[in-house]
């Protein structure tokens, strides 16, 4: 049964290795399409100089409606400044873009009841780039629905990360007591984590 397990294991990290090299083989090949010259320049600029005051241009806005009828409207921009930042910027050029970014785009993803394909690679540059400092914001968002936990398992840690991460998480549970939601949360998250462990 062990030997099974262990089978099942490895095809599912076969998996997860072709989901991602597919994902990013796909964002490179619509760069060029997707994106004008100086659009492309003026993204680059928006990343650089990004603060919380630049929120409102990428933050998911919503009409309140689902299926057809369904508007974010800024869904295109945000995705845009997500793909460029994937495809060409340093994890730590602008970590708190980072954060935002995989926040919005996952409530965009759980009421369009979906997952972008790229969100587990915004989550992941997020913990490569931050560690702990915004792992209660990462949980709440790659927990956020059953599809963009399923998007962030692609997620690629080592074990010294992992490891920083559980104790993280471990402090914040100790300063979270009396609040029932976020100790659940953090429990999970500590759960879920610890999956990543090699």
């Amino acid at each position: 049964m062990i030997l099974i397990f262990e089978g099942m294991n490895d095809l599912l990290d076969e998996i997860k290795t072709k989901y991602r090299e597919d994902t990013f083989k796909m964002l490179k090949e619509i760069e060029f399409t997707y994106y004008n010259q100086s659009e492309m320049k003026t993204i680059n600029d928006f990343i650089v100089a990004y603060s919380s005051s630049n929120f409102t241009s990428i933050r998911f806005d919503w009409n309140n409606k689902h299926s057809k009828d369904f508007i974010d409207a800024n869904a295109e921009y945000r995705s845009k400044v997500s793909i460029y930042y994937i495809l060409h910027c340093d994890d730590n050029t602008n970590p708190l873009l980072l954060k935002d970014l995989f926040c919005e785009q996952s409530k965009h993803d759980e009421e369009a009841w979906g997952a972008s394909g790229f969100l587990f690679m915004l989550g992941e540059k997020l913990l490569s780039a931050t560690g702990s400092q915004y792992i209660y914001e990462f949980l709440e968002s790659a927990m956020r629905s059953f599809d963009t936990y399923g998007c962030c398992s692609s997620i690629r840690l080592d074990d010294k990360l992992v490891n920083e991460l559980g104790l993280g998480i471990e402090e914040l549970i100790e300063i979270s007591s009396g609040n029932r939601v976020a100790i659940k949360l953090l429990n999970d998250g500590l759960e879920y984590i610890n999956n990543f462990l090699s």
